[in-house]
Order: C-alpha cells, then structure tokens, then sequence
C-alpha cells in the first residue's frame, strides 16, 4: 500500500519528511491524480490563476482540467486552497468515470452530517462511499474538512487497489 504510493511517486514529500499530518491543498491533489492517471503535459491554461508554465502545479491542473476532472469557480482553481473532502469526492468521482452522478440518500444515510454535503457534491459522496474509496470518520463525513496528505495517500492506495 505505502510503499505503492511512495514507489510510484504518487506522494511526494519535501524531500526529508512525508508530513502524514500536513493538509493537502487543491494543486497538490491535482499533481497526484496527474501521476495516478499518467498524465503528460501540454494542455493549454484553463484558469486565470493557473497560467504560467513555471509553476509546478501547471501542467497537472491544466491536463485535469482538459479531462473534465477539476472546474474550478468563476475561471479561477485557487491552488494554493486546501481541498476539502468533498470537493476531493466530486473530482475522484469524475476521474472513476462516474460523472455527475445522482445523489443517492441511501448511501448518504450513513453520515449524521449528510445534511451539510453541497448539492454538487451528494452523488460523488455517495459514489465514493459505495466504492470504498473515502469514509467518514465517527460516522460522519465532514464534508467541507481539510484532507491530510495521509488521508489521500490511502484514497489512492484503495483507487488502486480496486482498480486491480
């Protein structure tokens, strides 16, 4: 599982520590699945905020981007933001395939705080519930939480766990 993530360079740390407990931000997010999926550069900039080449994160959120994965508000991705967990959900659930899929309360019912998931994000939350992919913590899913780096690294080790 861990070593999978690391081997692959899926997780990147600062090049002394992983910092399991440091909170992803959006870029970083879109860096990793550009490294699940094998993505290339060479997708033009998408976002107002994501527009010079020499970033590290360029080439990631713009190939999201062009797939569809990542939308980002008002033409801007906000990088430097942390992910939110179900934000984390909805971009998962469209690089799994599933599109904007349906809400479906049943799978949403195991959550107290089902309630408190953005109308956007209620069927990717769902969607990555029945597929194992997140859970929620103490029976909720905390839907606009920080993710750590640790969090994502096991979303990713069970997306390729189950894509085996």
């Amino acid at each position: 599982g861990a070593k999978l993530i690391s081997a692959e360079g899926l997780m990147r740390g600062n090049g002394t520590s992983f910092d399991p407990d440091g909170k992803l931000t959006r870029a970083m997010f879109a860096a990793v699945l550009y490294r699940a999926f094998g993505g290339k550069a060479g997708s033009a900039a998408v976002f107002g905020d994501v527009d010079d080449p020499s970033t590290w994160y360029y080439d990631a959120v713009n190939w999201a981007a062009a797939r569809g994965y990542v939308k980002g508000s008002g033409g801007k991705f906000l990088p430097g933001a942390p992910i939110t967990r179900q934000d984390m959900a909805v971009i998962l659930a469209r690089a799994a395939g599933a599109g904007e899929t349906a809400p479906d309360d049943d799978a949403l019912g195991v959550y107290a705080d089902s309630a408190a998931i953005a109308p956007y994000a209620r069927g990717a939350v769902a969607y990555v519930t029945q597929a194992g992919l997140m859970q929620g913590s103490a029976g909720s899913f905390a839907p606009v939480g920080e993710t750590t780096r640790a969090e994502v690294g096991q979303v990713f080790i069970r997306l390729v766990d189950n894509a085996a």
